[in-house]
């Protein structure tokens, strides 16, 4: 089931968000794409493909995070501060 939905998700989506994955190419500025490992919402299979629209980006699967990271796991914190302070 998580690998199909995977490879369904950017398809499936209503047409408002189809839109924005027209525009994700578009975005020209560093991106961090912060997934859980274990998030049984959205699988983290799904971070490559967000990441594959997106130019200039890095992805960081947050080891046993689920989908609440950064209120829950200090390393989804550290992963968007690294981020943040490599982008300045």
């Amino acid at each position: 089931m998580g690998a199909r939905l995977a490879g369904s998700f950017l398809r499936d989506l209503p047409a408002a968000d189809r839109k924005l994955q027209r525009r994700l190419p578009r975005l020209n500025v560093p991106t961090l794409v912060l997934w859980g490992e274990r998030d049984r919402v959205l699988p983290a299979g799904l971070a490559g493909e967000w990441a594959s629209l997106l130019p200039n980006v890095r992805v960081e699967i947050i080891a046993d995070g689920g989908h609440p990271l950064l209120d829950e796991f200090p390393a989804a914190r550290a992963a968007a501060a690294r981020f943040l302070d490599s982008s300045e």
